[in-house]
């Protein structure tokens, strides 16, 4: 699944190349997006360490490109491989960290004003056990009004301010949920304006990975959150960012 939310399911010819070793390759090539886009490749599958990579030592990459239905909402990217392996019967550690990037998705106001997402999610806790993962569930951010001057603010869940929730897959190593963001501010009446946006999110757990990934967070995925630009707001826009377990 790419970083989009698109899906792709291919069958590929295994190349075993003399002097490969362990190793055998598979040309990447999938056309996406009513097939006026693709993803392509050359992949280099190791047998003995079960892991998936491109020729990172050369500056091989996979190409990923959407030429868009407008044009603005288009992108081509040149994308790492850091393919590994999970396995059956993985042993929990009964403790992670669960994070989210959303740089560059600050909350837009009609007016033009950017302003950030409050609790933004970085280090919730995360308890593994047997094959569970869990998250402690969160309080809703609650608003508080002071007696004496009348000024209003919503004070967060210290530990999951984010209100982040997660399942886990132990057969396929797959981890999904949902987290909110959440943004404060005064309107032009000077009245407290709460946003709350849910964003779902995606990843899975590869303990087992090239050495050059090794310092990888344990979990990797995306999540897709709402452009909130009002001058792209007819695009319905949805920005890719990242989200991991360490």
């Amino acid at each position: 699944m790419l970083a989009d939310g698109t899906k792709v399911s291919k069958a590929a010819t295994l190349l075993a190349l003399d002097e490969s070793g362990n190793e055998a390759s598979v040309t990447l090539f999938a056309p996406l997006y009513a097939k006026k886009g693709a993803i392509s490749g050359l992949l280099w599958i190791n047998a003995a360490n079960r892991t998936i990579t491109t020729d990172i030592v050369d500056d091989w990459y996979l190409l990923w490109n959407n030429p868009g239905k407008r044009g603005e909402d288009g992108f081509s990217q040149l994308l790492h491989v850091r393919g590994g392996f999970y396995g059956k019967g993985i042993n929990l550690d009964p403790t992670y960290w669960f994070g989210a990037d959303v740089t560059g998705t600050a909350w837009f106001i009609p007016a033009g004003d950017a302003y950030q997402w409050i609790a933004q999610p970085d280090g919730v806790a995360v308890t593994g056990s047997g094959t569970r993962l869990t998250i402690a569930k969160s309080q809703k951010p609650k608003k508080i009004t002071d007696k004496e001057t009348r000024e209003m603010w919503y004070d967060y869940d210290e530990a999951n301010p984010c209100n982040a929730t997660i399942s886990f897959a132990a057969r396929t190593g797959i981890f999904k949920g949902k987290y909110a963001l959440y943004c404060d501010y005064e309107d032009a009446n000077g009245k407290l304006v709460h946003k709350a946006v849910s964003v779902p999110y995606f990843g899975i757990m590869t303990p087992i990975r090239e050495a050059a990934f090794a310092d990888a967070p344990i979990g990797m995925g995306y999540s897709l959150i709402p452009e909130s630009d009002p001058s792209l707001k007819a695009l319905k826009l949805k920005r890719s960012r990242p989200v991991w377990l360490k």
